[in-house]
C-alpha cells in the first residue's frame, strides 16, 4: 500500500512484519539528516521499503513499510479521541490509525523500540506499542525516555525550522506526561519528565510565546508540575512584560491564565486585577474594528469577562451604555458580502488554484468560494419552467422517507403559484446546485488545503475567538467542528455544526438588538427555534441582518420539509452515516464555516491571519 491510500477500518488487528524482518536492518541510517516531518519521514520509509524490495530483501520492505505507516500517524496528544489519528477519513475507508497494528504487531514494536538510536523514531514505535496494550510497561518508559529526549536535543540544538521545534516540544511534554500519569500516577511525575516540561514552559516564557506557555501552564497544573498559586504571579509577569507591541488576543491568553491561577488559589483581589487588565485589552480590540456591529460583540464579551471574574458593577453599567448605543448601529452591519474569486469550473483548476495560496488566504477564500442563488433568480426559473412543462400544471408531488413513509405532498401549480409551490420548485435546482459546488469546488479546494496543512481544531481558534456569529462559550465546539470537517470526518462534523448554527443566527440578532423570544401562555419567556425564527415575524429583520439569498438558503437546507431539513435529521438522530458525507450535509458544515467567517472578511489580514499563523 502506497503512503497516500487509505484503508477500510480493520475489524482484525494487521501484522505488517515480523521481528524476524528487522534483522540487519539499519532503521536510523533511513532518518539520518531528516527534519521531524511526518511528510518528509513517511516519504523516506516508503522509498526505502520500495528500494529494499527492489534488491529481493522482501522483509526489510515489510519492516520499513510498517515504520513508514507509523510516523505518518499525526501525533495530536491533547485530543480526547486518542493521541494517535487518522490523516484521512472518508464514507468507506480511512488511512491507518494506532489501533490498526494492535495485538502481535504492538509485541513487535515494543521489542525492536529500544534498540533505534534516534530518539523521535525510537518514541513514536514505543508510544503506539505502549498506547495499544498498556500491559508493555517497558514500551512506555521507553516513549517517555524517547520524548524527554528529543526534548533536550531541541533545546541543545535547536532545529532549522525553529516553528516546528516548538510545536514538537509542546506535543512531546503533553505526550510524556501523558504516559508517565498512567504509569506512575497523575501526581508523581518523574524528575526527568518534570525538569523537561520546565524548561519546555520556560522557553516559551523567554520567546513571549502567550498561546504555548498558557498551554504549558494549564497543563503542569492539571497534572500536578506546579500549582496554582506557583503560576499565577508567573504569568502576571509575562503579561505585563515590556516590549513591542503583540497581538492583544495572544496577551489575553496570558491574563486569563493569572486571573484563574489567582481566583484558584483564594486570592480574588488579584484576580479581579488580572481580568480588569484583561478587559483592557478586549476594548482594545474593540477600538481596532470599524463595524458597529462587531464593536458591539466585543462591549459583550467584555461584560461577560467582569461578570464572570471581576464584577465591577461600575464598569459594567458604564459598558452597557455603550452597548445599547453600539447595538442601535450595527442593525445594517451584517450583509452578504460579494468579492470575486477566480475559480473555474474543473477539480483540477481548483486544486491549481488552492495550491497557490498560503493557509490565511485560503481558509478565507474558501469561505467565499461559493456565492448563495438568488432567491429571485431561482423564483423566475421556476416560472419559467412552468411555462415550459404544462405537467407542472396538472400534476403535483408526493415525499417518502427511507422508510416509505409519505412525509409530504405538494399541490399542483395554479395559475397564481403558491410560496409552497415555489419552494418544492427551488428544491431540485438548490440541490443540483450543492452537488455541483460540492464537488467542483469546496471538496477539492478541502483536499488541496488539508494536503498541504493538517489542520487540527488549534487553527480555527481565531476564527472561533474573532467571529461575531459564535456566541461566547461556544467557541470550542465550532472550532472542532471546523477541525473534523477539515479533515474529512464528515459525520461528526455534520452532528457537531448542524444544530449549532440556530444559535449563531439567534446571537448575531441579539447583538442586532432583536429579541428573539416568545411569551408562552403562562407568562414565560423561551426562545424561538430556528424554523420559529424563520416563519415569524423576525423574518424580516433576519433577511435585513443576513441578506435575503443567504436565509433562503438556510431555510432551505435546514428546515423546510420537503426538503433536507438537517436540522430536524440531525436533532433527532435520524440522519445515518452515509447522509453525513452527501452533498447537502457537507455543503450544510462548508455555509456555517462561511457564517463564521463573512463578518470577518474586512479584518482577515489584521486580525484574523495572526491568529492563524500563531497556530502553524
Amino acid at each position: 500500500m502506497s503512503e497516500s491510500e487509505t484503508a477500510a477500518p480493520p475489524h482484525e488487528p494487521v501484522l505488517v512484519a515480523e521481528l524476524g524482518d528487522f534483522e540487519g536492518l539499519d532503521i536510523d541510517s533511513v532518518v539520518a539528516g531528516i527534519a521531524p516531518d511526518e511528510w518528509l519521514l513517511r516519504r523516506a520509509f516508503y522509498d526505502a521499503a520500495e528500494a529494499a524490495r527492489s534488491t529481493g530483501a522482501d522483509g526489510h520492505g515489510r519492516a520499513l513499510d510498517l515504520i513508514s505507516h507509523l510516523v505518518g500517524l499525526p501525533l495530536r496528544p491533547d485530543d480526547p479521541a486518542g493521541p494517535f489519528g487518522a490523516r484521512r477519513v472518508g464514507m468507506d475507508a480511512r488511512s491507518h490509525i494506532a489501533s490498526d497494528f494492535r495485538g502481535a504487531q504492538s509485541a513487535v514494536l515494543s521489542a525492536i523500540a529500544p534498540e533505534i538510536g534516534n530518539s523521535a523514531l525510537r518514541a513514536r514505535l514505543a508510544d503506539v506499542a505502549w498506547e495499544n496494550d498498556h500491559t508493555l510497561t517497558l514500551a512506555g518508559r521507553t516513549a517517555v525516555d524517547a520524548y524527554v529526549t528529543c526534548i533536550d536535543e531541541r533545546m541543545t540544538r535547536p532545529n532549522a525550522d525553529e516553528d516546528l521545534g516548538e510545536r514538537l516540544s509542546l506535543a512531546y511534554a503533553h505526550r510524556a506526561m501523558q504516559i508517565s500519569a498512567r504509569l506512575h500516577g497523575r501526581r508523581k511525575m518523574p524528575s526527568s519528565v518534570d525538569q523537561a516540561f520546565r524548561r519546555v514552559l520556560e522557553a516559551a516564557r523567554h520567546r513571549t510565546d502567550f498561546s504555548a506557555y498558557v498551554r504549558l501552564a494549564h497543563l503542569g497544573v492539571e497534572y500536578g508540575v506546579f500549582s496554582h498559586a506557583e503560576i499565577a504571579p508567573k504569568a502576571e509577569a509575562l503579561a505585563d512584560a515590556p516590549g513591542p507591541r503583540t497581538w492583544a488576543m495572544a496577551r489575553k491568553m496570558a491574563w486569563s491564565l493569572a486571573a484563574e491561577a489567582y481566583n484558584r488559589s483564594g486570592d480574588k483581589a488579584a484576580a479581579a486585577r488580572c481580568v480588569g487588565r484583561m478587559v483592557d485589552l478586549t476594548l482594545v480590540l474593540r477600538d481596532e474594528v470599524s463595524s458597529a456591529h462587531t464593536k458591539a460583540y466585543w462591549t459583550r464579551v467584555a461584560i461577560g469577562e467582569l461578570r464572570s471574574g471581576g464584577n465591577d458593577k461600575a464598569r459594567i453599567q458604564r459598558l452597557r451604555g455603550e452597548l445599547r448605543d453600539l447595538q442601535d448601529e450595527s442593525l445594517d452591519d451584517y450583509v452578504s458580502q460579494t468579492i470575486p474569486i477566480d475559480v473555474a469550473d474543473e477539480r483540477a483548476e481548483t486544486f491549481d488554484l488552492y495550491d497557490n495560496f498560503d493557509l490565511p488566504q485560503a481558509l478565507l477564500q474558501f469561505a467565499l468560494i461559493v456565492d448563495s442563488p438568488k432567491r429571485d433568480d431561482l423564483r423566475k426559473e421556476a416560472l419559467e419552467n412552468l411555462d415550459k412543462f404544462v405537467s407542472k400544471k396538472l400534476f403535483g408531488g408526493s415525499y417518502a422517507d427511507a422508510e416509505g413513509k409519505t412525509t409530504s405532498e405538494t399541490g399542483a401549480a395554479s395559475d397564481q403559484p403558491t410560496e409552497a409551490w415555489f419552494k418544492e420548485e427551488a428544491l431540485l435546482s438548490l440541490g443540483i446546485h450543492r452537488s455541483f459546488m460540492v464537488g467542483g469546488h469546496i471538496e477539492p479546494a478541502r483536499q488541496a488545503i488539508f494536503d498541504r496543512f493538517p489542520l487540527e481544531q488549534r487553527h480555527f481558534a481565531a476564527i472561533a475567538e474573532l467571529s461575531p456569529f459564535i456566541p461566547r462559550g461556544h467557541e470550542y465546539l465550532f472550532a472542532l467542528g471546523f477541525a473534523r470537517f477539515w479533515q474529512g470526518d464528515f459525520a461528526s462534523a455534520t452532528y457537531l455544526l448542524t444544530p449549532l448554527i440556530e444559535h449563531g443566527i439567534r446571537h448575531v440578532m441579539l447583538n442586532a438588538d432583536v429579541d428573539t423570544s416568545k411569551m408562552k401562555p403562562n407568562l414565560l419567556q423561551q426562545d424561538r427555534a430556528l424554523s420559529g425564527l424563520l416563519s415569524s415575524e423576525l423574518r424580516p429583520d433576519m433577511d435585513r441582518i443576513f441578506g435575503v439569498d443567504l436565509m433562503f438558503e438556510v431555510e432551505m437546507l435546514f428546515i423546510h420539509q420537503p426538503g433536507p431539513a438537517l436540522r430536524h435529521q440531525v436533532a433527532h438522530g435520524m440522519l445515518p452515516a452515509g447522509g453525513c458525507f452527501h452533498p447537502d450535509a457537507v455543503y450544510a458544515c462548508w455555509l456555517v464555516y462561511r457564517l463564521a467567517c463573512l463578518p470577518l472578511v474586512k479584518y482577515w489580514p489584521t486580525h484574523v491571519a495572526p491568529g492563524i499563523v500563531a497556530m502553524l
